[in-house]
Formats: structure tokens, sequence, C-alpha cells
């Protein structure tokens, strides 16, 4: 969901990814914050909503390969 700032909240889930992983590799690239645990992630993203949609996407097709 989008914030009035531009950036927007997460929860991630997965059987299959290690989303712990996956939030390593989101705060390289995004100014986030959040924890979780390899099955489910949640916090906040900082950044654009639209710069932010193409770097999870990338990183998605990434983690799921």
């Amino acid at each position: 969901s989008s914030n009035d700032d531009g950036g927007c909240r997460y929860l991630m889930m997965s059987r299959e990814v290690n989303l712990k992983n996956l939030m390593s590799q989101m705060k390289e690239k995004l100014d986030i914050k959040g924890g979780g645990s390899p099955q489910m992630i949640q916090g906040t993203i900082r950044n654009p909503v639209g710069d932010t949609e193409d770097i999870l996407n990338t990183l998605m097709k990434e983690a799921v390969l």
C-alpha cells in the first residue's frame, strides 16, 4: 500500500523462496525497514513506487530461478 511520501508498505510470504535472503538483497537496492523470517517478511519501502516495482520484479525473478 502507498504512503503519502511516495513509499509503500510490503508483506511477502513464500514456502519456496528464503525471504530473509531476498530482504538482504532488497536492502542493498532500496531504502527499506523491516524484518521477518525465511517464510515471511514485512516492512516499509521509502523509494518511489514506480522505481520499487521495477527493482522488486527483478529481484523476485532472480530469487525464483
